[in-house]
């Protein structure tokens, strides 16, 4: 089980980050607004799929409250970032986005109770050097 999960992850990261230049190449079509339109469109082509793999779960109202949570917190986050990449070199943009993992790691130590490690502190730490030296 553990395989599938490293593979899951590595298949995101690729995917990703193909995200981030399709989305700058997109920008010279599309508004940001248009963009995330067609984005929430083709989103909604997956949903056959993705009721195939819920494998009749039950939706629970706490479920359903937090996944809406989730993607208007995703679908806000997408908008800014499209708007900033439309004045700005996607390798640059990237970089300074790539600080939410140390951010992530945090919220997820206060709200769910996760373990802070020596392990993820150096991680956070280099994490977000890397994205200061990138802002100089």
């Amino acid at each position: 089980r553990n395989k599938v999960s490293y593979l899951c992850l590595a298949i995101a990261f690729c995917m990703w980050a193909g995200w981030h230049v399709v989305s700058k190449l997109a920008m010279h079509h599309l508004s940001p607004a248009g963009f995330l339109t067609v984005n929430i469109l083709a989103a909604l082509a997956f949903v056959p799929f993705l009721l195939r793999l819920n494998k009749g779960q039950a939706f629970d109202a706490t479920g359903i409250w937090l996944g809406l949570l989730a993607i208007t917190l995703s679908t806000t986050a997408s908008l800014a970032y499209s708007y900033a990449i439309r004045s700005m070199d996607v390798s640059k943009a990237v970089l300074i986005t790539g600080g939410y993992p140390a951010l992530t790691c945090l919220l997820a130590v206060l709200l769910l109770g996760e373990t802070m490690t020596w392990t993820k502190t150096i991680g956070m730490v280099l994490v977000l050097s890397g994205v200061a030296v990138v802002n100089h």
